[in-house]
């Protein structure tokens, strides 16, 4: 079977391959060497240049690596089908050698270019992360300088978010057992005071109602009368409303209603000057806290 090919379309089709390169070339040749075509075709008929075929022809597909005419270089050799044709490409070791330059010289450039990249997202990682903790950490020292209503932040990765709510939360459950412990401590101190005031009151009433009794008897109206309203100035201050915390003038002038029936019961038998700065008047105190020592200091002083 006799097969006619269009040498031009061979051609063609090896110039577009060779691409004009004067160092590496593609060229044809049959089974016996002989060349078919070669971009060095006329170089070659004039005598110029030379070509390894014979020797190539020989080969098996596959790439070589030798010396030809003192010149280092590489070829592939691989077989066009059934026609037993071979295609050579032949590659200057030293064009070999600039693209494995070129090559390192891209994969160190890709090298740097990937270690940028990853130090970029790990400082955008970094930040994301470092950022919100720094937040929660400030709130957190904010609260631990003694600011207990300080909003602890939340934001971040859901774990942080996670954390800044749970600390959240424990930080409403800690003010709210303050608040219980104070309302609990204020409640025990109004109960004592109750209590304290439960039992001097009758004990003192009891006693002064006697003295009034006795002075009525006795027909001493008038110490009476002054004893009878100084009792009631001193149940009147030791009520208070209801309210725990009075005025320090307040609370001297239970002290002074106090001692003034003191004196009537005694019959003037000590002398009793009070000596208060008026600076200090204006300000709170616990009601029914001088009367005790007074009383202490007329029975035992």
């Amino acid at each position: 079977m006799l097969v006619d090919m269009d040498f031009s379309g061979i051609q063609n089709i090896l110039e577009r391959a060779n691409n004009n390169d004067s160092t590496s070339y593609i060229y044809l040749m049959d089974a016996n060497g002989e060349i078919i075509y070669h971009p060095k075709q006329e170089l070659i008929n004039a005598g110029l240049f030379t070509e390894d075929n014979k020797n190539m022809a020989r080969l098996f597909d596959d790439h070589y690596e030798y010396v030809y005419e003192g010149t280092p270089r590489i070829s592939v050799v691989k077989t066009v089908g059934y026609t037993g044709w071979k295609l050579v490409s032949v590659i200057p070791l030293s064009s070999s050698v600039i693209v494995m330059d070129n090559m390192q010289y891209l994969a160190i450039l890709i090298l740097c270019l990937f270690t940028l990249a990853i130090i970029f997202i790990n400082q955008l990682i970094s930040i994301r992360i470092t950022r919100p903790l720094e937040k929660l950490d400030k709130s957190v020292k904010s609260i631990e300088s003694g600011n207990l209503q300080a909003d602890i932040y939340i934001g971040g990765s859901s774990e942080i978010e996670h954390l800044g709510r749970t600390f959240q939360s424990s930080m409403a459950t800690i003010n709210e057992l303050m608040d219980d412990i104070v309302k609990e401590q204020e409640e025990k101190r109004i109960s004592e005071l109750d209590a304290l005031q439960s039992q001097i009151n009758p004990h003192f009433l009891y006693n002064t109602l006697d003295s009034v009794i006795w002075m009525i008897e006795g027909e001493k109206y008038d110490g009476a009368v002054t004893m009878v309203k100084d009792l009631a100035s001193l149940m009147r201050i030791s009520i208070s409303h209801g309210r725990t915390i009075i005025p320090i003038k307040s609370e001297l002038m239970h002290a002074e209603s106090y001692m003034n029936i003191q004196l009537l019961r005694y019959k003037n038998s000590f002398t009793v000057k009070f000596d208060t700065e008026e600076d200090v008047k204006d300000a709170a105190t616990v009601k029914l806290i001088v009367q005790p020592i007074l009383e202490n200091a007329i029975y035992y002083g």
